[in-house]
């Protein structure tokens, strides 16, 4: 790394959001130094993984995730 500031960011660390890719992920694991491993973190909703050398609000991933709404949708045959 350049700096002790900085972060990496690895895109297709996941297939969707609530599907990871584990070969990548145990890639990742491996790679990184012990003492950079607390560090690591999955991104919510995207394809990514982190390296963050900071502490963030951060919890553990839940799926599959409930959007909490529901919607109502009625379909009517037009009489033109």
């Amino acid at each position: 790394m350049v700096s002790e500031k900085g972060i990496i960011v690895w895109h297709d660390y996941s297939n969707s959001p609530e599907s990871t890719r584990w070969n990548v992920a145990h890639a990742i694991w491996k790679g990184c130094p012990d003492e950079k491993k607390a560090g690591l973190r999955a991104i919510s909703h995207t394809l990514c993984a982190a390296y963050l050398p900071f502490e963030i609000k951060s919890s553990e991933r839940i799926y599959p995730r409930n959007p909490g709404k529901g919607y109502e949708i009625t379909i009517r045959k037009s009489e033109a």
